[in-house]
């Protein structure tokens, strides 16, 4: 006798709302950015996820599309049943024409894949003159959870200077890449990174607990980020 076992996407295992509910974050993690890069005009968002990214975009006035890996992806997008495209984006093509947006947003992806396919692709679709914005994983602070997710081992680990090396490699322009935290505090208040700093000094159990104020302050005070900024230059 024989049996069809059929594994759960990362969607369904990481997104859940029960181990990780909503929050305002997402949308002020768009807002700080949309301000600080001035973004405007037609955003795709690569990997959407639940779509809370993308949906804080389109909050913002931003024309907004998604590409997933799963039909089940950006259920907080209001236009989700005709903005969002479902693609392999191991292996395939993001499905959108060359040239199309003004702002492509990758948020926790890159570090899951092929990371020169993936940027050539999102180089494709982005408009001369349009902004790309990455986030990832800062290896220099977080190897210790790196592989805790396994799809980490399709990709690669990266690190400040390798970034920045990636977006001149495929011609941006005013090129930003610097360690991020996810604590709006540092944002508007830099010397808080001094407390970040000081958290990082003492062993850190990795606990993934998003509903606890104390959790989220040890942990994105270990799991530094990185951001990663540039302008597709003429053709």
């Amino acid at each position: 006798m024989s049996s069809n076992v059929v594994g759960k996407t990362m969607l369904e295992l990481e997104y859940d709302l029960k181990d990780k509910p909503h929050t305002a974050f997402p949308f002020k993690l768009v807002k700080h950015l949309k301000e600080r890069f001035d973004l405007s005009g037609s955003v795709i968002d690569i990997a959407c996820g639940r779509g809370e990214h993308a949906a804080a975009f389109d909050e913002l006035g931003l024309d907004v599309w998604c590409v997933d890996m799963s039909p089940a992806a950006a259920q907080f997008l209001r236009t989700r049943d005709t903005n969002l495209r479902v693609a392999n984006l191991l292996t395939g093509r993001i499905p959108y024409d060359d040239n199309t947006f003004d702002v492509v947003f990758c948020k926790s992806f890159i570090e899951h894949v092929n990371a020169d396919r993936l940027m050539s692709e999102m180089t494709r679709v982005l408009k001369p003159g349009g902004k790309l914005i990455v986030l990832t994983l800062d290896w220099w602070h977080t190897y210790r959870m790196h592989y805790i997710d396994h799809t980490h081992g399709y990709g690669s680990p990266w690190m400040r200077h390798s970034l920045e090396l990636i977006l001149k490699n495929y011609g941006f322009e005013e090129v930003v890449s610097e360690k991020f935290y996810y604590l709006t505090m540092t944002w508007s208040q830099p010397w808080t990174k001094f407390i970040c700093f000081l958290i990082r000094r003492f062993p850190y159990p990795y606990i993934d607990n998003f509903t606890s104020r104390f959790w989220k302050l040890v942990r994105f005070s270990n799991e530094v980020q990185l951001l990663g900024y540039g302008r597709k230059g003429p053709l």
